[in-house]
């Protein structure tokens, strides 16, 4: 097989929306996804170098799908059903939680687009409603425990970027929960985080020991569930 990638976007017609909307159907939990990207690559060489491949080289098949809703938090990446792909690591959800995107993988597929067939489903969660708590964070105190997270501050070294050892906040456990974290002093939002395991540190510019912080988080999920094909 010669070593090559095709890109193939797919383009709504006029009688069709680009964007997918929740499903008129009787079952108001679901969502219908838009299939918007499909890249079918074939192999390289065994034993290449990943800085010798091609940027952004994906083995086999990825499709990318976008949805719209309100209040969107995350994906459950654990209720992913699709025989013979697998969820990116990665799905995209935006600020304002009106839109999101992922995309599923076959690295074993060695065919061409227009053979792809699949259906499948994953779980989409959603807020409805919020709490918001404000804090004195001071250096070196225990941790303040709220709902199924706590937050604590972290000083860094001034000069630094986030993962250099800026200032933040760090929450501990079930940080999908958190709708915004905001200086009280400036009013503004954390501009960026780092994570890791079961933590996340929210970067926000000029924080300080003993500044407020405004914790906004959600007390009300549910799911729906989002169905995809090709």
């Amino acid at each position: 097989m010669k070593n090559s990638m095709i890109t193939f976007i797919s383009v709504g017609v006029l009688t069709a929306p680009l964007v997918a909307q929740e499903t008129a159907v009787k079952d108001a939990s679901k969502l219908q996804a838009q299939l918007i990207t499909t890249t079918v690559s074939s192999g390289l060489p065994a034993g290449l170098d990943f800085m010798d491949k091609p940027f952004g080289y994906k083995e086999g098949a990825s499709l990318t799908y976008f949805l719209q809703s309100e209040n969107i938090v995350e994906f459950d990446k654990k209720s992913f059903q699709a025989k013979g792909w697998k969820l990116d690591f990665s799905p995209r959800i935006s600020k304002s939680g009106k839109t999101a995107s992922f995309t599923i993988l076959n690295k074993k597929f060695d065919g061409k687009a227009a053979d792809i067939k699949l259906n499948g489903t994953v779980d989409l969660i959603s807020g409805s409603k919020t709490e918001s708590k404000t804090l004195t964070l001071k250096k070196d105190a225990d941790p303040i425990q709220l709902p199924d997270f706590t937050v604590e501050l972290k000083l860094g070294k001034e000069g630094k970027g986030l993962f250099g050892g800026s200032s933040g906040v760090k929450v501990v456990g079930d940080f999908s929960k958190i709708k915004a974290i905001t200086l009280k002093s400036t009013g503004k939002d954390s501009n960026g985080y780092s994570s890791s395991g079961n933590h996340k540190t929210y970067s926000l510019d000029g924080l300080k020991d003993g500044d407020e912080v405004t914790i906004t988080y959600w007390t009300d999920l549910s799911k729906k569930t989002v169905t995809f094909s090709k």
